[in-house]
């Protein structure tokens, strides 16, 4: 995970996909790859995927402030 995020923070939002990817293939409901990849997909154009996404990880850690944070953003950008 540590390395998919710092893929991510460098703009490597190609490996940063892949590392997303390949924890949810192992663990589908890890909450804090599930907001990460929404992340993702929220700054490459992808806002519903991407809340999707943010949505599960929600369902799974209702408390996830960051979580809250970037669905309200995404929500925003949207109108």
């Amino acid at each position: 995970f540590a390395q998919a995020v710092t893929a991510h923070e460098q703009g490597r939002l190609g490996a940063a996909a892949e590392g997303y990817r390949a924890i949810l293939s192992a663990a589908p409901d890890q909450p804090d790859a599930l907001h990460m990849f929404g992340v993702l997909h929220i700054q490459s154009g992808q806002p519903d995927e991407g809340l999707a996404m943010i949505g599960r990880a929600l369902t799974l850690r209702p408390g996830f402030a960051d979580a809250h944070l970037n669905r309200g953003a995404a929500l925003m950008q949207l109108g």
